[in-house]
């Protein structure tokens, strides 16, 4: 039985690796991709300086914010790729997870290489939405299954190999050493499933859920541009308040959130839009709608019915203002 175990252990990690273009002993499974972003920091980032930007998830902002550099912003909302001279571990979401803007990792990787820094790639948000391969200059990526398709409490990392990363828990030589602990065997096998599950692309079902939601309402309003992921859309509602529209929203069967989705109790304006240079009215206006592998042209369309509904409600009966 442990033998079986322990091979079913060995196929996940290839086919994750396979799906990524690395080596098998280059995949490091974690609890998530947080867990993976904290044994980063504390394995890597110890007394090194720290480059980041202001739009980063708060599993990473919130334990680096008071000691990295914040690189600026562009107009777009993806951060820009320059000043990282400033650091020699520079940390950065491959793809935002509230407006779904993508970083240009290419470049990020090819400017690290010229200062000689290391660089970390949280792309948990990335995984099975658009196509993914790790580029040399890349140090380490992190990932979390549930965001694509897989179950909640299991993810994985890729640290290149060669590269010296201090445990964050000892006692067990599980993971080579660097995690200890029994791997969730069950999550990992099933991460690993979902990869070889058929690939759908969103990009058309984002693109009709945009332009019913402005064909139908005046004052829409897209957060970010460019390159972007295919199932997130972040929308403003032109004084209409978003935590008022989360209310009705609820009640009429439409799941979004104020911020990224794993933050959907917040109700403060998100710190990723006013690092992008939007006014607080529109931050307080926004909200942040996701599709999946499942969704369907039909619920596309009941969802713009339902959405331009619940804000022509709040127009007439005057909840509209953003507080």
């Amino acid at each position: 039985m442990g033998r079986a175990a322990r091979k079913r252990l060995f196929d996940a990690r290839e086919t994750i690796a396979r799906y990524l273009s690395v080596k098998p002993e280059e995949i490091v499974f974690t609890s998530g991709c947080t867990e993976a972003l904290h044994l980063l920091i504390s394995g890597l980032g110890m007394g090194r300086r720290i480059v980041t930007s202001p739009l980063e998830h708060s599993s990473l902002y919130e334990c680096v914010k008071e000691r990295a550099h914040f690189l600026k912003v562009d107009v777009r909302g993806a951060p820009i790729i320059e000043g990282l001279e400033q650091g020699d571990l520079v940390m950065l979401s491959g793809a935002n997870g509230e407006t779904g803007v993508m970083c240009d990792i290419e470049q990020a990787a090819l400017e690290c290489q010229r200062v000689g820094a290391d660089l970390v790639i949280d792309a948990t948000q990335m995984l099975r939405k658009v196509p993914l391969k790790v580029p040399p200059g890349v140090t380490a990526m992190t990932f979390s299954a549930h965001k694509m398709g897989g179950p909640k409490g299991v993810g994985c990392l890729f640290l290149r190999k060669g590269t010296k990363l201090r445990s964050l828990n000892g006692g067990g030589h599980q993971e080579f050493g660097l995690r200890a602990g029994t791997e969730n065997l069950m999550g990992i096998v099933a991460m690993a499933a979902a990869l070889e599950d058929d690939f759908v692309d969103l990009t058309p079902l984002r693109d009709r859920f945009e332009a019913g939601l402005k064909e139908a309402l005046d004052g829409v309003h897209v957060n970010g541009s460019g390159p972007r992921l295919p199932n997130t859309s972040n929308i403003a509602f032109e004084g209409i308040s978003a935590e008022e529209l989360l209310i009705h929203l609820d009640q009429a069967g439409v799941a979004a959130s104020h911020g990224s989705a794993c933050s959907a109790r917040a109700l403060e304006p998100s710190r990723v839009l006013l690092a992008m240079g939007l006014p607080r009215e529109r931050v307080l206006s926004s909200v942040r709608f996701s599709f999946g592998q499942t969704t369907t042209i039909d619920e596309i369309d009941e969802g713009i019915r339902r959405i331009a509904a619940c804000v022509r409600e709040l127009s007439e009966y005057g909840l509209s203002s953003p507080r």
